[in-house]
């Protein structure tokens, strides 16, 4: 299960031990250093360096307020070079978020959706007096996504740059924006901010929606006839505990086909979640027992006594780490195959139809898992869009753990090292190869077009 795929809702339900009432970003870095599966993949030399510069930005006489707490922890944890250690924070009413959506295509930042009026192929040139170029340098380093790839990173700081503002920055009751006509002309507009539905509503009137299909307001997969022989899938997280209402849905969806068609599988933005609900699908694209993993690794059977205060269990009890089933080894314990294997089985008519996954660099974990077990096991697979900001290879992963930095605020981490079952052209520490690659551009912008399914109708495959 990737950690930073579950909501803060989820996060703020978490059983909190008792409040610490000072934080401790040097002690939180450390607790990280002392139980990941995988320390020498951090960049741990960047992550003290952000907790100075935290420091600097601060009274050392005061108890640092809650928006210093999550400013601070998002700056160590996009800094770690892992997109499973995140940032949670309590449920609680949230506004003044900026009211813009930027994309960027061919160098341009151009106005996705804004609560004002403008023409499209409007440019977003800055926020509140700073160039739009230099925040998402700023907030490149404030983003967590796993390795050093900096392409991935940029892509994951622009595509949340309104929540990760929002926690770099702080709320604000007014925004400047500094926006240029596509004719030339500048503007500047002072607009107020905006609340979680309100940012709802501007990322549903995106010019870059998807094309296909309605939006999905939900945690359940959406089934979309295309034509005839052409059905879209589209599952945006695998992020709900509705077990029993997803495998219905997803086998209602399987039985209303009649066997031949291609099946889009639409994984884009698809951060990961819970992958018993990725296994359900997989069982009814695969024709063979299949698994994901060949080997799971974790350093510690046991949060150590220095931080047991701090350390709480959100979604599996702690005997699941004390019980890892894994053998001694250099450096801790590994369990070798797949601890649900045996619910790896396709069903009784798997579909027999082309299937073509569509994935970008924000698909992650259990999204990635997914697509490597049906390239693994199923030879016609077509990969349509950009590498997948999760490797083919491996992650870090399971047995979510939170440190408590006071005020409800918390950083999680997962601690088991998991190897991916080996797929066709999968080189290590890079995403999930494509097929067919996606380079979107302004003009498809402006027309409206999604360029995947531009991409892959261009070339005729399947």
């Amino acid at each position: 299960m990737r950690a930073g795929s579950l909501t803060l809702a989820l996060l703020s339900a978490c059983a909190h031990r008792a409040e610490v009432g000072v934080e401790d970003l040097a002690g939180a870095l450390a607790f990280v250093e002392a139980v990941h599966p995988n320390p020498g993949a951090l960049d741990l030399d960047a992550a003290r360096a952000a907790i100075e510069a935290e420091a600097g930005r601060r009274d050392p006489d005061a108890v640092p307020s809650f928006l210093a707490r999550v400013r601070g922890a998002q700056a160590m944890a996009g800094a770690l070079g892992d997109a499973h250690v995140v940032v949670g924070t309590p449920a609680r009413p949230i506004d003044g978020i900026l009211p813009v959506f930027p994309i960027v295509r061919e160098d341009a930042v151009l106005v996705d959706a804004f609560v004002e009026d403008v023409p499209a192929g409007t440019v977003l040139t800055a926020v509140d007096g700073v160039p739009v170029a230099a925040l998402i340098d700023e907030l490149t380093s404030f983003t967590a996504v796993d390795g050093g790839r900096a392409d991935a990173r940029r892509a994951q700081a622009i595509r949340s740059f309104a929540s990760l503002l929002h926690r770099r920055e702080g709320p604000r009751e007014t925004w400047r924006i500094d926006t240029v006509s596509p004719g030339g002309v500048p503007s500047v507009w002072w607009v107020d901010g905006v609340d979680l539905d309100g940012a709802k509503a501007l990322a549903a009137a995106r010019v870059s929606k998807p094309a296909w299909g309605p939006p999905v307001d939900g945690p359940f997969p959406v089934w979309t006839p295309v034509d005839e022989d052409t059905v879209h899938l589209r599952i945006v997280a695998f992020g709900t505990r509705e077990v029993a209402a997803w495998d219905t849905v997803v086998a209602d969806g399987f039985a209303a086909l009649r066997g031949d068609e291609t099946v889009v599988l639409d994984l884009r933005g698809n951060a990961g979640g819970y992958r018993d609900l990725a296994i359900t699908v997989a069982r009814h694209l695969l024709h063979v027992p299949f698994v994901q993993f060949t080997s799971l690794f974790t350093r510690v059977r046991a949060i150590p006594a220095r931080f047991r205060d701090r350390v709480g269990f959100p979604v599996v009890p702690d005997d699941a780490l004390r019980t890892f089933p894994g053998a001694r080894v250099d450096g801790g314990w590994r369990f070798d195959g797949d601890p649900l294997a045996d619910t790896m089985v396709p069903v009784d008519r798997p579909h027999a139809g082309p299937l073509v996954l569509f994935v970008d660099d924000g698909t992650n974990s259990a999204a990635v898992e997914l697509a490597v077990t049906l390239r693994a096991h199923r030879d016609e697979v077509v990969v349509v869009g950009i590498p997948t900001q999760g490797a083919c290879d491996r992650h870090t992963g399971e047995v979510p753990v939170t440190y408590d930095l006071g005020d409800g605020v918390v950083v999680m981490l997962s601690l088991v090292d998991i190897a991916l079952v080996p797929s066709p052209g999968c080189e290590a520490g890079h995403g999930v190869p494509i097929d067919v690659p996606v380079a979107p551009s302004v003009e498809g912008w402006l027309a409206g077009e999604d360029p995947w399914w531009a991409a892959w109708r261009g070339v005729k495959r399947p």
